[in-house]
């Protein structure tokens, strides 16, 4: 969390992230032996050339490798339906964003 906190915050207005705790949903997109597990991840969205994109989640590339990457130049609504499969019609889901400035040390620490 103290990587997208510094990521975000020196970040151009073109990229957004949403970080997530989700269950990594079944389908060909996702690693088998991930699907159905618990796990953290950030959902990006760079709406600019995909030149500055790379330029932009340099930080995060750094910072290790992931799970899996998903990570590409996609249309936005192959993006809005990703997680389709987790939130299938008639499950009546409501999703909420908060919007911040900054992650303090005791909200990145906090137990829920």
């Amino acid at each position: 969390m103290r990587m997208y906190d510094q990521l975000l915050a020196g970040a151009p207005d073109e990229l957004t992230g949403v970080f997530a705790f989700l269950v990594v949903p079944a389908g060909p997109q996702f690693p088998e032996e991930l699907q159905g597990k618990t796990m953290c991840g950030v959902v990006w969205c760079h709406t600019g050339a995909h030149e500055d994109a790379i330029e932009a989640l340099a930080l995060a590339r750094e910072f290790g490798p992931p799970a899996f990457d998903l990570v590409g130049p996609m249309p936005f609504p192959v993006l809005q339906s990703m997680f389709d499969p987790v939130a299938g019609p008639g499950l009546q889901n409501y999703w909420r964003g908060d919007f911040f400035t900054e992650l303090t040390d005791d909200a990145i620490t906090a137990q829920p």
